[in-house]
């Protein structure tokens, strides 16, 4: 399946403009950009948000391309097959890192669903990232993140809250076919919200 990752630089002023604020009303614009594809398909594509004062950069990962909108500087690039036959890599992933909490009932029975919980403790989050490395084909060999961060978002009107952490580190491929699936469904929970997107630079 052809993949192809899309770079759109967004000045501030138009950030405003379109009310690009919070995380859900992105992923609601973004939706836009694939006109043919029904809102609500799982996992057509992933989104990555990097805000600075003057302006913001969006990226996308899609397995269709994308039509450009009307804000933004759109550049798209089919990814070349070879991309992911490397062995190493250097790698940013912005990610929702969360553990699954058993919920008690008042009877004292476990829930059927338990909650999500947010991970903040660094030593925490590196093994959750390990954790997730071992399941999608590949080892950490060095990371290194960013305080967690909270980010708030309007859902039909009820306020909800993610946490943000930024990981970037060097990876080493251990399972080609795991690796390539995980690099197209995201690492994580919370995708529909700009996490998961696992941007990779081949290493020699």
């Amino acid at each position: 399946m052809m993949m192809y990752l899309t770079r759109v630089a967004i000045e501030a002023m138009e950030v405003t403009r379109y009310r690009l604020g919070d995380p859900y009303r992105w992923h609601q614009e973004i939706w836009k950009a694939f006109p043919g594809v029904p809102e609500g398909t799982e996992q057509e594509f992933l989104f990555r948000i990097e805000r600075k004062e003057s302006h913001t950069t969006l990226w996308i990962l899609s397995g269709v391309e994308p039509q450009p909108l009307s804000w933004g500087y759109w550049e798209t690039k089919p990814v070349a097959q070879t991309f992911l036959n490397h062995n190493r890599y250097e790698f940013v992933l912005c990610a929702n890192p969360t553990v699954m909490r058993v919920v008690r009932l008042d009877d004292g029975s476990r829930k059927k669903n338990g909650r999500r919980t947010a991970i903040y403790g660094e030593n925490e989050l590196k093994q959750w990232l390990v954790q997730k490395g071992e399941a999608a084909g590949f080892r950490v060999e060095q990371s290194c993140c960013l305080p967690p961060v909270k980010e708030y978002f309007y859902k039909r009107n009820q306020l909800g809250v993610h946490v943000r952490v930024d990981f970037q580190g060097v990876l080493t491929v251990t399972d080609q076919t795991a690796f390539e699936t995980a690099w197209k469904n995201g690492i994580g929970p919370a995708k529909a919200f700009g996490f998961g997107l696992l941007l990779l630079k081949p290493l020699a």
